[in-house]
């Protein structure tokens, strides 16, 4: 009867995202904590704590920088230690990778793109986690202290949020200027405020005043048809000046 060869079980590595390592790192160099929990992970890294519990702890205790119950170990106080940080990673590629990955993929220069590939065969996982595993290989593999550094100056500010003003903008940007007219409200562009509003001259005789005079002509009842003739044409004369009234 032939014998069967058992199928090669998967093995899981860890994953962890750049900013989260060094986000850690950089929370354990200011102070190393008497315990890791899910609760403080959620506070240093701003995550909800069952998130924290699912993904971090347990890959924190596979890389050694925390025992059992939570605790910093050794290799966690050197971990803080740029002097020591390229031992500890040597250290923790050795415990957690085989020799066959190590000897394919020796260095930071090996294609990415290969490690995602053997890490996606060997653990059968999607592409995203397989990703995320090569992710903490490359850190690891690395071993580069300054680029927490890095990490941090590429840390993107938000830009402040857009405020509506009702001050008008004179910014040149050619945007296009509104009148309203007081009496409804309604606004106007430039060229129908040009129609709306009258030319100059009209504006002018618009507002000049009206003058109205009242002349009584006393003529004696003896006045003769010529004399009041004489009368009426001084009259046109000089109150009408630029008529062409015939004297």
């Amino acid at each position: 009867m032939p014998t069967t060869v058992k199928e090669k079980e998967a093995v899981n590595y860890p994953m962890f995202s750049t900013s989260v390592w060094w986000a850690l790192r950089k929370k354990f160099i200011q102070t190393v904590p008497s315990r890791v929990t899910d609760t403080y992970l959620a506070g240093v890294l701003g995550m909800e704590p069952i998130s924290a519990k699912k993904n971090l702890l347990s890959p924190l205790r596979r890389l050694g920088l925390i025992d059992s119950d939570g605790k910093p170990t050794d290799r966690a106080i050197r971990w803080r230690n740029d002097d020591q940080y390229a031992a500890v990673c040597e250290e923790i590629r050795k415990d957690i990778y085989p020799q066959e990955l190590l000897d394919t993929f020796p260095d930071a220069n090996s294609p990415r793109s290969s490690v995602e590939k053997w890490f996606a065969n060997a653990t059968r996982v999607g592409e995203g986690a397989s990703k995320k595993m090569a992710t903490l290989y490359f850190l690891l593999t690395e071993a580069d202290p300054t680029g927490q550094e890095s990490s941090s100056a590429t840390i993107k500010v938000p830009k402040p949020s857009k405020t509506t003003s009702s001050a008008p903008k004179s910014n040149g940007s050619g945007a296009k200027k509104v009148a309203t007219d007081n009496s409804n409200g309604k606004a106007y562009s430039p060229t129908e405020l040009e129609t709306k509003i009258p030319p100059p001259s009209q504006r002018v005789s618009s507002i000049v005043p009206s003058l109205h005079i009242d002349i009584q002509i006393h003529i004696p009842p003896d006045a003769s048809a010529e004399q009041i003739d004489q009368i009426f044409a001084s009259m046109s004369k000089h109150l009408y000046k630029g008529s062409n009234v015939n004297e």
